[in-house]
């Protein structure tokens, strides 16, 4: 069954969270970051791994802001960014040589993408 509880330990699942950061790392480090439109990107490229179907306007609009929220605080936050990357044995490659931008952005890509894992349509097969 699909009960908050289960959605809750799932969500806060260390494997879960490995597999958020590892899909928002694969997907983050194909892109040209300097690009105007590199956020439509990553999101478009996350919801197709995840989903296996093209994103509608509104999730695309959805999902960016879900990222510009939790960017902006993992920006006023490092020490709470640095302990969502620290989460589990797999670590982002090279991390140490990332700036704390891109530590923020690949840890706001992380939530989102366990934010992807959450969904309905991902979990249950239809």
């Amino acid at each position: 069954s699909n009960t908050p509880n289960q959605m809750l330990v799932m969500m806060n699942d260390t494997s879960m969270i490995e597999a958020a950061r590892s899909l928002a790392w694969h997907v983050w480090k194909g892109i040209d970051i300097r690009k105007e439109d590199s956020e439509h990107l990553i999101a478009q490229r996350m919801w197709q791994r995840v989903l296996t179907r093209p994103m509608k306007e509104i999730e695309r609009q959805v999902l960016i802001e879900l990222y510009r929220n939790q960017l902006m605080i993992f920006r006023n936050k490092p020490t709470q960014r640095d302990e969502f990357l620290s989460i589990g044995q797999w670590r982002i490659p090279n991390q140490s040589e990332l700036c704390e931008e891109q530590l923020s952005e690949l840890a706001a890509w992380s939530f989102t993408a366990r934010s992807l894992w959450m969904l309905s349509e991902s979990l249950t097969q239809y």
